[in-house]
C-alpha cells in the first residue's frame, strides 16, 4: 500500500518448504527496487524479523499495537479479559 512517499507492506507469509530457496529475499528485493523506482522514501515492512529485514538494512520502528473494536459495551466487557490475556 503506497501512501505518498511511504510503502506499507501489509502481509507476507512464510512456508518452511521454500525456506531453502529464500523467496523472502527475492520478493523483498523486488519490493525495494519497485519502491525506489516510484520515489518511495520509507518502507514499512511490519513487525518481526527472521534476519532478512535487518540484513537488508531495515531498522526497528515504532511498537506495534493491536486493537480490537467491538460493537456493544457488554460484548466488549465480556471479551476484554481474553484479549488482554493474549498480549
Amino acid at each position: 500500500l503506497d501512501c505518498g512517499r511511504t510503502r506499507h507492506c501489509i502481509a507476507t507469509s512464510y512456508d518452511s518448504g521454500f525456506a531453502r530457496h529464500s523467496p523472502g529475499y527475492l520478493t523483498g528485493y523486488w519490493t525495494y527496487m519497485r519502491a525506489a523506482e516510484r520515489g518511495i522514501d520509507v518502507l514499512n515492512l511490519g513487525a518481526g524479523d527472521g534476519g532478512e529485514k535487518s540484513s537488508m538494512g531495515a531498522e526497528p520502528g515504532g511498537e506495534l499495537i493491536d486493537y480490537l473494536f467491538v460493537r456493544g459495551a457488554a460484548l466488549a466487557a465480556l471479551l476484554r479479559p481474553f484479549w488482554r490475556a493474549r498480549r
